[in-house]
């Protein structure tokens, strides 16, 4: 089933990548005895803060829900085969815009060759630009070629990209990651986010006390949406604004990627564009993805704790999405 939001991604073409690329050919079995279900969920190991790729199987890695200890089916590790979607929400200024490709260009380029790189634009549906593909010579071309011009799309089709990435990373035995770059300003989207003052001689007019309170009302609607889709969702901001109503937007946009199991990068200036987006590269390079099955237990959100083995743990730790979804019926 092709997730809502993406009439216009080419989902039999991508799916069929995923196959070609796991290492049986065929997805991978998403029927477990018993009526439990098996989440695919990112694993980062850090080590003074920033992402390690230590030789870790599945005897370093213990997860649980509750006191239950969760088996591992599946671990896949940095190096292996991964689909890597590169998502812009670019519609502002010309000199982030120009920063951000001169960047990406960069970042691609020393991509090693286990990675499929697709190009989407995110607006109110999400619209491929390049299909999966190694060939650099043309994702370059893509990139350098882009335009988007009009308003800002990054809250309204967030959740079709994550729902869409993590059903692959679900479906299939390859890594799966998202880098979303964006320039966004809250006030430039077709939805009114801001609740302007409607009679500002007025104190007693709620709409004074409760500016911002529809963005609010968003981000909180599409944090809990987001935990139904664990994926590395790395949003880099190239141009974030300083007023209060844009820094309450990007304190949200850090509840929701990190609800999916990802993080917000923000750019400080135009010169701080390549930093930031070679950070998110790192992140989405350093990921596990690893696969566990959950026994049957009521239809809502859950928590899972992971350890890393005692070889590991003395120096390193882990991150991962803490809260996940259990739904009312198997997925298929």
């Amino acid at each position: 089933m092709v997730p809502s939001g993406l009439s216009l991604v080419k989902w039999p073409v991508v799916l069929g990548l995923c196959l070609l690329l796991s290492p049986s050919g065929l997805p991978v079995e998403k029927s477990p005895d018993a009526g439990g279900i098996r989440f695919c969920v990112p694993f980062w190991v850090l080590k003074d803060g920033a992402p390690v790729q230590p030789r870790m199987g599945r005897e370093d890695l213990s997860i649980f829900a509750g006191p239950e200890p969760l088996q591992v089916t599946r671990q896949e590790h940095p190096g292996t085969p991964t689909l890597l979607f590169l998502a812009f929400d670019l519609v502002e200024d010309q000199a982030p815009i120009n920063a951000a490709k001169q960047a990406l260009t960069k970042e691609v380029r020393k991509l090693g060759p286990e990675y499929w790189v697709g190009l989407i634009e995110v607006r109110e549906t999400l619209t491929v630009i390049q299909d999966p593909t190694r060939d650099k010579r043309l994702l370059l071309k893509k990139i350098r070629q882009s335009r988007q011009f009009g308003k800002a799309g990054l809250l309204e089709s967030i959740q079709a990209l994550a729902d869409f990435s993590s059903s692959l990373m679900r479906k299939s035995s390859v890594r799966v990651a998202v880098i979303l770059v964006t320039d966004s300003d809250v006030a430039n989207y077709r939805t009114e986010y801001s609740n302007p003052t409607i009679n500002r001689s007025d104190s007693r007019d709620l709409s004074r006390r409760f500016q911002g309170r529809a963005l609010q009302e968003e981000i909180s609607r599409l944090s809990t949406a987001m935990v139904r889709f664990p994926i590395p969702l790395l949003v880099v901001h190239v141009a974030p604004g300083r007023d209060s109503l844009n820094r309450t937007y990007q304190d949200g946009l850090v509840q929701v990627t990190g609800a999916a199991g990802g993080r917000l990068f923000l750019s400080k200036s135009t010169g701080d564009i390549p930093r930031t987006l070679q950070e998110a590269f790192e992140w989405a390079d350093s990921f596990y993805a690893v696969e566990f099955e959950v026994p049957p237990r009521p239809s809502g959100f859950f928590e899972i704790e992971a350890r890393l083995g005692a070889t590991l743990s003395p120096t390193m730790r882990l991150t991962h999405p803490a809260r996940l979804f259990f739904p009312s019926e198997a997925q298929p």
